[in-house]
């Protein structure tokens, strides 16, 4: 090599950016360009002839003389520092991240380490800026993702956030630019909670953190009860930075409260109502007992008159505690199964009479309505006292629907039986005035009414509550101002296999299911062919005799229906039934003997028909002659 290109070289090494070192196997320094001098902040001639482990930290030492003994063992190019974190040391003790290549030089006889180094400081500091970013969306992320707002705040009054995450639309409606604007937060707390609000800045001053509970205005109007959990940043003579918060909607919990606060003093109220009316019953006996023995004396006509009305008073005091143990859960009655769609039948007449001319009164029932196990004049005080109150509140007119339903819901963590539980749905709705917010709380309790002196008790509710209480179900309210109201109650469905509670058949007694619309007529059907010893099973219209077919698990030996119902045809309900009751027999009803049974597929030809109106014995002569004809 001529001394041209050595001072080439020499001037590439000078002008290179990255440290350049050549190290024997002792490790010893035998050359070093400026770069290195540069970046270690020692003189050449400090450099070169020393070891270069002076340029590592202490901790790194012992462990660099083994990797440059295993490097002399193995000579081939190598990066280092790509996937690890190395340190170099200047000569002012400060570290800072390397990054080192390793090549083997040959020289004369004998190999020397070319090792490039180069400072890795903005790069590493470019990393940290990366990371950083990384951990800040996600943080932004898993926030934004919350049902919370979070917020931060320099001032403590919080007249503005520097901050703002979480689902703020959600929680209340308003888009982060308002929010972000000064006051903001302040301008929605809820005029009554303003005051206590106004704490946040001196509790602030005291505490590193502290939690608020206050009502916010939503956008749509509506008021939320939020959880506000504040911390609090200081400096080092503990003046406010920054303060930090989340803000959670625990509306839900509060009304959760607020029912369960509501429950325990219903509870309460109805065990001393019941305590009360007990003894209130006892006095009544005393007066009206000895009332009535004086009556009986003679020698007292000139009083017997008040003497009446002492008795006649002493009964309607018996008559109200009747109603108070009715409330607390005390009263007595013999349970029994009860089909509600055919009492609600039976009881329409008279719930239209208790109604004005100009409320319309309607029945929607569902065929599937389950029998439940009930007093069945509780379950009638029910409905009457519902159907009043709806009543009550259309002083204009309106329509009052009663429906029934079927109705299941996964029962209580730990319940007994786990699962599901299976009630009846009866819902009262009206078309009225509805029932505000302050009087819904109170709706239940005895004695409460809105209604004017000497027009109620104020117990019509307050003893459906109690009924419904004493069967295990549950009464649920909806109402708002000028949309109406619906009471829907909810008692435990019984577990029975049909519609009806009859006596168990006999293997040989055959078994009718008679469906028929006309109550009156179904009846005499049931108790022809009952005296004509058949087991009858009834339905008061198609549907109704679907789901009580499904449920008869004992046998079927004839279905009797009527041609023309609602909801399904006599036709329509033998194709359905015979889907799973393959070859049943069936015998038709109609008071029609005209083209219009042709129009519902019933030919005379084909079927076996009762013209109405038939006689007793004709129902069951042809009963017996089909149920001993082949099956076709």
């Amino acid at each position: 090599m001529n001394n041209q290109q050595q001072a080439t070289i020499a001037a590439l090494l000078a002008a290179a950016p990255d440290g350049i070192l050549l190290v024997d196997d002792t490790g010893l320094i035998i050359a070093a360009n400026a770069a290195v001098s540069e970046l270690f902040g020692y003189d050449h001639d400090e450099l070169v002839g020393s070891n270069v482990e002076r340029l590592l930290p202490d901790r790194y030492r012992g462990a660099h003389a083994a990797h440059r003994a295993s490097f002399a063992a193995d000579r081939k190019r190598r990066p280092m520092g790509v996937e690890l974190d190395l340190y170099g040391q200047r000569a002012d003790g400060s570290e800072f991240p390397v990054e080192i290549s390793l090549a083997p030089i040959p020289v004369d006889d004998q190999y020397l380490t070319g090792a490039i180094v180069r400072d890795r400081s903005a790069q590493h500091v470019r990393e940290e800026e990366r990371l950083g970013l990384a951990r800040s969306e996600a943080v932004e992320a898993v926030v934004s993702g919350l049902e919370a707002l979070v917020w931060e705040a320099t001032a403590p009054d919080r007249s503005s956030l520097s901050y703002l995450g979480g689902n703020e639309s959600s929680l209340l409606g308003y888009p982060r630019s308002s929010w972000l604007q000064e006051g903001f937060w302040f301008s929605v707390v809820h005029p009554d909670d303003r005051l206590a609000a106004l704490t946040f800045a001196e509790s602030a001053r005291e505490q590193n953190r502290f939690e608020l509970e206050y009502r916010l205005i939503a956008a749509g109007g509506t008021v939320h009860v939020v959880r506000d959990i504040v911390t609090v940043g200081r400096d080092d003579q503990q003046q406010i930075i920054w303060l930090r918060g989340v803000i959670v909607d625990v509306s839900d919990r509060r009304e959760l409260e607020v029912q369960l606060a509501q429950a325990q003093k219903m509870e309460a109220i109805g065990q001393l109502a019941g305590g009360i009316a007990h003894d209130f019953n006892n006095l009544l006996t005393v007066i009206s007992g000895h009332s009535r023995l004086l009556l009986r004396r003679e020698g007292l006509e000139e009083i017997r008159g008040e003497l009446s009305e002492i008795v006649a008073a002493a009964e309607r005091g018996a008559e109200l505690t009747k109603q108070l143990l009715s409330f607390a859960r005390r009263g007595q009655g013999q349970s029994e199964l009860v089909e509600p769609n055919e009492l609600l039948r039976k009881l329409r007449p008279l719930l239209r009479r208790v109604l004005a001319e100009d409320i319309a009164f309607e029945l929607e029932l569902s065929p599937g309505a389950p029998t439940v196990l009930i007093n069945r004049s509780d379950l009638e005080q029910i409905l009457i006292n519902l159907i009043v109150n709806a009543g009550d509140a259309m002083a204009d007119g309106g329509q009052i629907t009663i429906n029934s339903a079927p109705f299941t819901r996964a029962q209580a963590t730990g319940s007994e039986h786990g699962g599901t539980a299976s009630y009846l749905l009866l819902r009262v709705s009206d078309t009225g005035e509805g029932i505000p917010e302050a009087i819904r709380a109170h709706i239940f309790e005895p004695f409460y009414t809105t209604k004017p002196q000497g027009k109620g008790t104020g117990m019509g509710l307050a003893i459906v509550h109690g009924i419904v209480e004493q069967a295990d179900g549950f009464i649920e309210l909806d109402s708002h101002p000028g949309q109406g109201t619906s009471f829907s109650v909810y008692l435990p469905a019984a577990e029975v296999d049909t519609r009806l509670a009859t006596p168990a058949a006999r293997p040989d007694q055959p078994t009718v299911l008679v469906v028929e619309d006309e109550e009156a007529l179904r009846n005499l059907v049931t108790m022809i062919l009952g005296e004509a010893g058949y087991q009858v099973v009834q339905a008061g219209n198609g549907r109704e005799a679907l789901a009580v077919t499904e449920r008869h698990r004992g046998r079927l030996d004839l279905l009797i229906t009527d041609v023309v119902m609602p909801y399904l045809s006599g036709p329509e309900l033998v194709q359905r039934i015979r889907e799973f009751r393959p070859g049943l027999p069936v015998l038709y009803m109609s008071g029609y003997s005209d083209s219009r049974l042709v129009a519902r597929g019933v030919e005379q030809s084909k079927v076996t028909l009762l013209i109405k109106p038939f006689a007793p014995d004709e129902l069951v002569e042809t009963v017996a002659s089909l149920l001993h004809k082949p099956a076709g």
